[in-house]
């Protein structure tokens, strides 16, 4: 079968890879379409994803639609249509039992977190842990299945933050994740959402998706100064905040960081991944009117 494999940064091969076969509690998947997530764009670019360095080839790909090839159980048809839950668990530790994507050891498709290196989606065929398998309805175009992991991480950031049903919501960054948080918040209820980026396009497809408001920041400015200026937008009004993956020049995709749990009502809420502590990763913030 074939497989996009980064070997090294900026090398990456369309290239012939082992033919797969699922175990008893596996299933083999036949791809459909494959996001690109920033994390990939870091092995791509630098060859390492923060601390996570490529050292043998690696299949990148974690946000996919499929449709199953072989279950050998026989619950999922071949031809039914399904996303996968990209992550596997690590062993619990204290603090965080009931966090289990934060255990340690554990990974995701497309990482170099661990050795050999958890292969990811970008192929022809994949196999996965039945578990991890998440039907698509019917109706539900592949193409459009293949945004349920980014559409995730969205509706768990703004479930984070609360009830945002009659608030005025700001998103910095409108990249897919912050985009999808735009129609999230405005699918729960919030008063108006106002939406920052560093490139106007994502503000037109912010506009187009019912935003109020959008500013655009300029790239000159530092990053810390960026996030104060979004956040200045709605101090009158009162605050969630998501900063959603927005538009970020060559080399610079860090990975994200986990969403804390929410404490003061005017803590930023964080939507991504553990990772960089030097994450530039969404958050999401509301008040009151």
């Amino acid at each position: 079968m074939k497989a996009l494999s980064i070997h090294a940064a900026e090398d990456i091969r369309w290239e012939d890879v082992p033919n797969v076969e699922p175990g008893p509690d596996q299933v083999r998947l036949r791809i459909a379409y494959v996001g690109i997530c920033g994390s990939d764009l870091h092995y791509y670019y630098n060859g390492a994803n923060g601390a996570f360095v490529i050292t043998e080839p690696l299949t990148p790909g974690h946000e996919l639609s499929a449709v199953v090839d072989m279950d050998p159980s026989g619950e999922y048809a071949p031809g039914t249509p399904v996303t996968v839950h990209p992550a596997r668990y690590g062993t619990s530790a204290p603090g965080i039992e009931d966090r289990p994507h934060l255990w340690p050891g554990g990974d995701y498709l497309g990482s170099a977190s661990v050795i050999p290196h958890k292969q990811g989606a970008a192929a022809e065929f994949l196999i996965v842990e039945r578990k991890n398998v998440r039907r698509l309805p019917d109706s539900l175009p592949l193409a459009r299945g293949a945004l349920a992991e980014p559409l995730a991480v969205s509706l768990h950031a703004v479930t984070i933050a609360g009830d945002v049903a009659g608030k005025r919501c700001l998103v910095l960054g409108a990249g897919p994740i912050g985009l999808l948080a735009v129609a999230a918040l405005l699918h729960r209820g919030a008063a108006s959402v106002d939406v920052t980026d560093v490139h106007p396009e994502p503000l037109e497809r912010a506009k187009a998706l019912g935003a109020d408001r959008t500013i655009l920041v300029t790239e000159g400015a530092p990053g810390s100064q960026r996030l104060r200026r979004g956040a200045r937008v709605l101090r009158s009004a009162g605050l969630p905040v998501l900063r959603g993956k927005g538009g970020t020049p060559r080399g610079d995709h860090r990975a994200g960081r986990d969403p804390p749990r929410c404490g003061d009502p005017g803590e930023p809420r964080l939507a991504g991944r553990q990772g960089d502590p030097a994450a530039r990763d969404p958050a999401l913030r509301c008040r009151d009117r």
